[in-house]
């Protein structure tokens, strides 16, 4: 049973209890007052009745008659003041009996009025005694079935009414329940939806009341896991993205040790190498989650993170390979002043095989020394992504500019250029312009997500500028502003 037929059977059921007390409580009412009615207009007949009988046997000199005569007399004269539906007692023995009905026992009938039901009639009884004689009794008794039947006919009436008013009622609240559990229906459908793994999934409830609160809540939470999932897919590829070039170092050693005769002294090395490999990968782990969101840190620029996330005090898990710090090496993030020709010329050494294989050009022009607090192999990751992607754009034989100020570093290209229509998302995690291009280079479409993340992190602002076909330009401000 749905949620929208519970509520109908359940309003539905108070609705029929309300209407079922309130009928008989009117039956009750109207029982009483036809009995009322009644009682009053029977007495205000008994007793004017009475005071003509009593007036005619009070003239009347009874001292010559003996019993038999005065009782002939009585009944006489009762028979023309009272008339039918009047029986005279004397001490509750019947007398005269001029109703419909056979009276046995005087004695029986107690109170201002008793209501009797016999052979399918209801009958009215009222008890007076005669005021000339206290010995003798007028009983009334009148048939008040037509009272009933009237009233029967009321009450089925009002029980009509009642119907009549509770299919309307049903019809009514059966529309108004639709609408207003619509939007929980809504909600349901995007709950399946987001169980399915649209994670796009939004809910659009107008009005002011709870289920506005609910949908809120649910947006919130949607986008929540989205985010959540997104983190999660950005973390995965980019520790698939990151790892290629210390894995591509370790494996590169490994083999020399496996497959050349070297000296101790070149073994000493290898070894070394591949210790820092291993290092690097580890710090890479605990920065990767950093920069995707799964530790938390703290405003973007104020240069500290919570304490359950990254650590900005602490560089002792270095790249010397030494192992004399304290600080879980893949939990600290590094926040120290770095030089950015250093940084330029370190992704520019990782990136050589490339670049001579497809015979770029690499002009750096910094101006000055240009000094930024940054965490050393994070901004390198940076810039290798930065200058990777001008080199899968370029050319073979293309030339590309590394520069640099006080204020703010850029990498620019003369290759492919991206479209203008894709620029808002080149930092959106897996998009890829040209896709059949990035595909056949090995790309992900992580390398502008994962720089976007890098500079935030450090509570800077990137900026690119890009013409199809005439290159593009990626700038990072040391300053947000």
């Amino acid at each position: 049973m749905t949620l929208k037929q519970k509520l109908m059977v359940i309003l539905l059921t108070v609705c029929t209890g309300s209407f079922a007390v309130c009928a008989g409580f009117f039956a009750m009412k109207m029982n009483v007052f036809t009995i009322r009615m009644a009682t009053e207009n029977n007495a205000r007949q008994l007793e004017a009745k009475d005071y003509v009988f009593s007036q005619m046997v009070t003239d009347t000199r009874f001292d010559a008659m003996g019993v038999i005569a005065m009782e002939a007399y009585l009944k006489y004269q009762f028979r023309r003041c009272f008339g039918e539906g009047y029986a005279l007692l004397k001490n509750q023995d019947c007398l005269v009996n001029l109703t419909e009905f056979e009276i046995l026992d005087g004695s029986l009938y107690r109170g201002d009025y008793m209501v009797q039901h016999l052979d399918g009639q209801t009958a009215l009884m009222m008890e007076r005694e005669v005021s000339a004689f206290p010995d003798y009794q007028v009983l009334l008794v009148q048939d008040i079935t037509a009272y009933e039947q009237e009233m029967a006919g009321q009450m089925r009436e009002y029980l009509m009414t009642c119907c009549g008013i509770l299919a309307a009622a049903a019809a009514v609240l059966y529309g108004v329940l639709g609408k207003v559990l619509r939007p929980l229906g809504v909600l349901t459908e995007a709950a399946q939806k987001l169980g399915e793994g649209d994670l796009k999934v939004r809910v659009s409830v107008k009005g002011k009341d709870e289920m506005r609160v609910l949908a809120q809540a649910f947006n919130q939470m949607a986008g929540r896991v989205e985010g959540q999932v997104e983190d999660l897919r950005l973390l995965l590829g980019a520790l698939t993205h990151e790892i290629k070039t210390p894995m591509t170092t370790i494996i590169g050693y490994g083999e020399s040790l496996l497959c050349l005769k070297l000296t101790k002294e070149q073994q000493e090395h290898a070894l070394m190498g591949i210790c820092r490999g291993g290092r690097r990968l580890e710090r890479l782990c605990g920065k990767l989650l950093a920069i995707v969101g799964m530790y938390a840190i703290s405003p973007a620029g104020s240069g500290e993170y919570s304490s359950e996330g990254c650590s900005l005090d602490g560089c002792e898990g270095d790249r010397s390979g030494k192992e004399g710090g304290t600080k879980d090496p893949e939990r600290v993030i590094c926040i120290e002043p770095v030089a950015v020709e250093e940084m330029f010329r370190e992704a520019e050494a990782e990136l050589s095989p490339l670049i001579e294989e497809r015979n770029i050009k690499i002009i750096l022009e910094v101006e000055g020394k240009p000094v930024v607090n940054a965490d050393r192999e994070l901004f390198v990751s940076l810039l290798y992504n930065l200058i990777h992607n001008s080199i899968k754009a370029s050319r073979p034989g293309g030339r590309i500019w590394l520069e640099a100020d006080s204020e703010k570093l850029a990498v620019r290209d003369e290759g492919a250029g991206i479209r203008a229509e894709d620029l808002p998302h080149v930092w959106e995690a897996f998009f890829m312009s040209d896709k059949s291009r990035s595909r056949s280079e090995g790309g992900s479409g992580l390398g502008l997500a994962l720089a976007d993340r890098i500079v935030k992190l450090h509570g800077m602002r990137a900026d690119i500028e890009s013409r199809e076909g005439r290159g593009t330009r990626v700038q990072v401000f040391y300053k947000r502003t």
